[in-house]
C-alpha cells in the first residue's frame, strides 16, 4: 500500500502551500491509491462492481482512521488534561 509520507517524501513542495496544491495531492493520492489495486481493471472484471468498490471505500476508512489516530496527530494538552485529535481541532477551527 502507498503510503502518505512516501508521497510528500518524492514531492517537491512550493514555499507556500495552497489550495490547489492541496487539490492536486489529494489527486495524486487517489491516482496512486487506485492505480495500486488496478480499480479500473478490476472493476472491469468483478462479477459484483458494487462490492469491489465498497471494499475498497472499506479500506480507505480504515486507512484514513488509521493515519488520523498516529501518535503525531494527538494533541495533548498537560495544563488541561486533555488529549485531543489534531484533524478534529482543525475542523473545529474551520467551523467557526
Amino acid at each position: 500500500m502507498i503510503d502518505a509520507y512516501q508521497i510528500l517524501k518524492e514531492t517537491e513542495l512550493p514555499k507556500l502551500i495552497d489550495e490547489s496544491y492541496i487539490n492536486q495531492l489529494k489527486k495524486n493520492f487517489q491516482n496512486n491509491y487506485l492505480n495500486s489495486h488496478d480499480y479500473h481493471e478490476v472493476l472491469k472484471h468483478h462479477r459484483y462492481p458494487n462490492n469491489f468498490k465498497n471494499e475498497i471505500l472499506h479500506e480507505l476508512n480504515n486507512y484514513l482512521n488509521k493515519i488520523q489516530n498516529r501518535e503525531e496527530l494527538q494533541d495533548i494538552d498537560i495544563e488541561k488534561r486533555s488529549q485531543l485529535r489534531v484533524p478534529g481541532e482543525i475542523s473545529n477551527i474551520l467551523e467557526r
